[in-house]
C-alpha cells in the first residue's frame, strides 16, 4: 500500500446490517461484521497508522482484502472533494416522514408510498448521526446551513424529527454551526403549538394552496375525495391574523403547482393576495402525463405564461400613467 491515499468512507449501519459508502466514488455496500470492525480500525488509528501496522505485521483475509480496495481506489483516493470549501453556506432538505393525509394526484411521492422500506420515519439515534457527519464531516469548512423540511410526505406530521433537528443544531450553534430552517406543509394540520414552536426557531414557512377552490380541488384532495380548501385557507388566516407570530413569521410563501388545468395565473395570484399573501411561487408540476408539460399541452402553459405576462404589462402602463 504505497502512493499514500486519502480514506473517503463513512461506516453505518441500518437494521443490524453493516454498510460502507464511498463519498468519493458515490456508492454503498454492505459488508461483514469482521470488514467493518477493520475499516473502523482505519478511522480510529488513521490511515498512516494502520498502513504502518500492516507492514509489521502478517495480513489475514481483511487486511488482504483492504489491500486490494486500496489498490482498485475504491474506499481510498488521491482525489479530494473540493465541494464544500467552495461555497458559504450549505443546503440540506429533508422529508421528516414518508406519510401523508392528502392523496393530491400530482404527487411525485405518491403519498410517500413510493418509500419502499419498512420505517416510515428516522429515530432521534440516527437523525444525530446523520446530522454529527453532515456538519462536521462532510461540510467541514461551512459553519452557515440552511435545513429545507420538504414533501416526500406531510412534513408537520414527523414534527418529532423537526424538533429532533432543531435540538441538535442548536447544540451545533454553540460549536460555532448555525442553520435556518424553511418548511413546506400542505396547511391542513392547523396546531397552534406547532406553529409557535416554528416561530420560535425561526423558521420560514410555506404552505400549499393550488388558488381558487375550483383549482385546489382538481388535485389536492383528502384521500376520500374532500376538499382541502377551506382548512388551508383557515389556517393561512389564523397565523396572518394571528397576534402571538411575529411579523417575519406572518410572511408565508404561497405554493403553487401549475397543471394543464389550471384556469388562470393571474386568478392565482389575485386570490392569493385577497387572503393576505404577500409571495408566491408557481411552477409547473413535475411530470408529463396528460395534465404536465409535454407536447400536447405546450399551447395550454403558453396560454397560460402569454395571459400572465399581458396582465403585468397592462399593470405596468397603469402605474406609469398614475405617476
Amino acid at each position: 500500500m504505497n502512493n499514500f491515499k486519502n480514506a473517503n468512507f463513512y461506516l453505518f449501519s441500518f437494521n443490524d446490517k453493516k454498510y460502507i459508502l464511498d463519498y468519493i466514488n458515490i456508492f454503498y455496500s454492505e459488508i461483514s461484521q469482521n470488514l467493518y470492525n477493520e475499516f473502523a480500525d482505519i478511522e480510529k488509528k488513521g490511515l498512516a497508522r494502520y498502513i504502518a501496522d500492516m507492514r509489521n505485521e502478517s495480513k489475514g483475509r481483511n487486511q488482504k482484502t483492504i489491500q486490494f480496495l486500496y489498490e482498485q481506489d475504491i474506499f481510498f483516493s488521491k482525489r479530494i472533494i473540493q465541494t464544500a470549501r467552495t461555497y458559504d453556506e450549505a443546503f440540506l432538505t429533508m422529508a421528516p416522514i414518508h406519510e401523508c393525509n392528502l392523496q393530491c394526484k400530482y404527487c411525485f411521492a405518491k403519498q410517500g408510498e413510493n418509500y419502499i422500506n419498512e420505517e416510515r420515519f428516522m429515530s432521534e439515534e440516527k437523525l444525530a448521526e446523520a446530522l454529527e457527519y453532515l456538519y462536521f464531516d462532510y461540510f467541514r469548512e461551512i459553519n452557515e446551513f440552511r435545513f429545507d423540511f420538504v414533501s416526500g410526505g406531510e412534513p408537520l406530521l414527523g414534527f418529532e424529527n423537526i424538533q429532533a433537528v432543531v435540538k441538535k443544531c442548536e447544540e451545533f450553534r454553540k460549536r460555532g454551526k448555525k442553520t435556518k430552517f424553511w418548511l413546506c406543509t400542505n396547511g391542513t394540520i392547523n396546531k397552534k403549538q406547532i406553529f409557535e414552536f416554528l416561530d420560535n426557531h425561526g423558521f420560514n414557512l410555506g404552505i400549499s394552496l393550488d388558488g381558487l377552490k375550483k383549482d385546489n380541488d382538481i388535485y389536492r384532495t383528502f384521500k376520500d375525495g374532500v376538499s382541502s380548501y377551506a382548512m388551508v385557507v383557515d389556517t393561512l388566516k389564523d397565523i396572518l391574523t394571528g397576534d402571538n407570530y411575529t411579523r417575519r413569521f406572518k410572511n408565508i410563501w404561497g405554493l403553487v403547482v401549475i397543471t394543464s388545468e389550471t384556469h388562470s395565473l393571474v386568478e392565482i395570484l389575485k386570490h392569493h393576495k385577497g387572503i393576505g399573501l404577500k409571495r408566491v411561487q408557481m411552477r409547473i408540476v413535475r411530470t408529463t402525463e396528460v395534465y404536465g408539460l409535454n407536447d400536447i399541452t405546450f399551447c395550454v402553459y403558453k396560454n397560460l405564461y402569454d395571459d400572465y405576462l399581458l396582465s403585468l404589462s397592462i399593470n405596468f402602463e397603469k402605474a406609469i400613467l398614475s405617476m
